[in-house]
């Protein structure tokens, strides 16, 4: 890309000079030279913007007009009759410092959540096995699988791994919602904004159940996880209401919400054979529906990677203060 920039460059100084080596006595051999040179600039800027954006993924913005005053031209720069906008003497080459697809965000965020709980599980199964399947009536053999909360928030190393993925992911997961906002806001609708603040509202309680364990406090703990859980339904139906016309996205998320929900009744019914009851084995059996709940409350939120395929975070250099991506053409 660097290459075809200073390809760019080298080409207008070129041109410019031999415009600037022409007999400027005649009007018309000034007035062709000019318009020579903006013809052949034209081409070469429409030339590395396919090149660049079928190859680099990075888009070339051309901006014309004077960028310095009058006083300060070149005293042998006669004036021609073509307008300033098309005058490439005084153009600006910039190019964006980077392009993400929006598709992106889902798939990090994915990455980084499921990074977060699968890490934490077999780092703790691996160093602390019979404790973390340890409950307040049974233990190994009788309980064998740990559930979410023992696995995230009672041992160490694997808590500060979960604790860790979940900070990295807590960035895509502020855009993903900013994204699905962006994408479903209409002018006079304000179901949009409910659905982008009950988002937010669900991330934060996320961080609350995260860094705040069942060992530290376990009221606050279990309040954050309640509001988190009380919060995914108003979300679930939110984005079903507001999801884009792709029937792909729209099957998948109604797959997903039935099975979350579905879920649900069970994982309280063995919770309170295990609670109530004491029945052995049983806080096995929720943890299975436990760890259910978390794989598939994350696979909901990758469904945007369908419904972002066509957005792009463009990060550009507007002000030309990055050194390499702002090109002056000669004047």
């Amino acid at each position: 890309m660097c290459l075809g920039v200073r390809l760019a460059g080298f080409l207008g100084r070129r041109t410019r000079q031999e415009s600037d080596g022409a007999d400027h006595s005649r009007p018309q051999s000034a007035l062709t030279a000019r318009v020579n040179v903006c013809l052949l600039h034209s081409t070469i800027v429409t030339f590395l913007s396919l090149l660049s954006s079928s190859f680099f993924g990075e888009a070339i913005v051309v901006e014309y007009g004077p960028k310095t005053p009058r006083r300060r031209r070149r005293r042998n720069c006669k004036p021609c009759s073509l307008p300033p906008s098309s005058c490439a003497s005084y153009a600006t080459l910039k190019l964006t410092a980077s392009k993400i697809p929006g598709q992106w965000i889902t798939h990090f965020h994915t990455f980084s959540a499921y990074a977060a709980f699968l890490g934490a599980l077999i780092v703790g199964m691996s160093l602390h096995y019979t404790k973390i399947v340890q409950n307040e009536h049974f233990g190994y053999p009788v309980e064998w699988f740990p559930s979410v909360s023992a696995t995230i928030g009672d041992r160490y190393p694997e808590r500060s791994v979960f604790q860790v993925f979940i900070a990295i992911c807590s960035g895509p997961r502020f855009l993903l919602v900013f994204l699905f906002y962006c994408m479903s806001n209409r002018p006079g609708i304000s179901l949009p904004k409910f659905v982008a603040g009950v988002g937010v509202f669900r991330t934060l309680t996320c961080g609350g159940w995260t860094y705040v364990t069942s060992t530290d406090d376990h009221d606050w703990h279990d309040i954050f996880m309640i509001s988190y859980l009380v919060a995914t339904l108003p979300w679930t139906l939110g984005c079903l209401a507001l999801s884009p016309p792709n029937p792909r996205a729209i099957k998948l998320r109604k797959y997903l919400a039935a099975a979350f929900f579905g879920t649900l009744v069970p994982l309280v019914y063995f919770f309170i054979q295990h609670k109530v009851h004491r029945v052995p084995g049983a806080y096995t059996i929720y943890a299975f529906f436990e760890w259910s709940l978390v794989l598939l409350d994350v696979a909901f939120d990758a469904v945007t990677a369908i419904d972002f395929s066509g957005f792009e975070i463009v990060v550009k250099d507007v002000k030309g203060l990055s050194r390499g991506y702002v090109l002056r053409l000669p004047k």
